[in-house]
């Protein structure tokens, strides 16, 4: 039904609007200069009536897909052919000896240089005249003597200075110092005498000892000398290599005073072993 009513309402309009066309026309007895003469009435154009939509054909069936042929297989390649032998390379020829250098022809020798001329001398200087001898300059004025200042004057009562007195001779006389030393102890003789002190002799390696005194490998005597023995130490025979503490007083001179002939004396008074 849709289809056949837009096709008549597009007939009509083909009719009527070429009638309206020669209706707007205007005559040839009306002339357009007068102000009554009607005007043509204006006619909006018409659309087009929209064309009806085809209906949309079926899609057409996919065919189906043919299997795949299976692959040929490889033919195996041919074996290549084997190389020819290479034919030997022809023996090079001798090269021929090279024809000697022809002697090139002596060259001109050089035309000698003329001597040089020799140099006109100098025309001898002028002596310069003497110079005056100058003028002795006068005698400078004997200075002034200087004025003490007036807190340096010498006052009546001033008495001059007197002359120092020599310093006395310095007393380089020996005298006792504490003694103090440390080391590993090598070989003891030991005799008890009672109160913890014993008397005999002490063989030590001196590693650290004050006021100059000598290291290394030292015998010291000991005469009632208190000596304690820690922990782990035998106080019969004590191990070799044990630590020892000496400790003391040693005679020391004076600072400034010649060591000449000088023997330091060290007397032991405390000795600590320990393991």
């Amino acid at each position: 039904m849709k289809k056949v009513v837009a096709l008549a309402v597009v007939a009509l309009m083909a009719l009527v609007g070429p009638a309206q066309a020669e209706k707007s026309k205007p005559t040839k007895h009306s002339s357009p200069s007068k102000s009554h003469a009607q005007k043509p009435a204006k006619t909006k154009p018409t659309k087009p009536a929209k064309k009806p939509k085809q209906p949309k054909q079926p899609k057409k069936a996919k065919q189906p897909k043919q299997p795949r042929q299976p692959r040929q297989p490889k033919q195996p390649k041919q074996p290549k052919p084997p190389k020819q032998p290479k034919k030997p390379k022809e023996p090079k020829q001798p090269k021929q000896p090279k024809q000697p250098k022809q002697p090139k022809a002596p060259k001109h020798p050089k035309k000698p240089k003329p001597p040089k001329q020799p140099k006109k001398p100098k025309p001898p200087k002028k002596p310069k005249p003497p110079k005056k001898p100058k003028k002795p300059k006068p005698p400078k004025p004997p200075k002034k003597p200087h004025k003490p200042h007036r807190h340096h004057r010498h006052h009546r009562n001033h008495r001059p200075h007197r002359p120092h007195k020599p310093h006395p001779p310095r007393n380089c006389t020996a005298h006792l110092r504490g003694f103090r030393a440390s080391g590993a102890l090598i070989h003891a003789m030991l005799a008890a005498v009672g109160g913890g002190r014993y008397t005999g002799s002490l063989e030590v390696n001196v590693t650290r000892a004050n006021h100059h005194a000598p290291t290394g490998t030292q015998t010291y005597t000991l005469t009632g000398t208190r000596v304690r023995f820690h922990r782990g130490v035998n106080p019969a025979a004590p191990a070799p290599g044990s630590r020892v503490k000496l400790s003391g007083s040693i005679t020391a001179l004076p600072r400034r005073c010649p060591t000449g002939g000088f023997t330091a004396t060290i007397t032991v008074k405390k000795v600590d072993i320990r393991r």
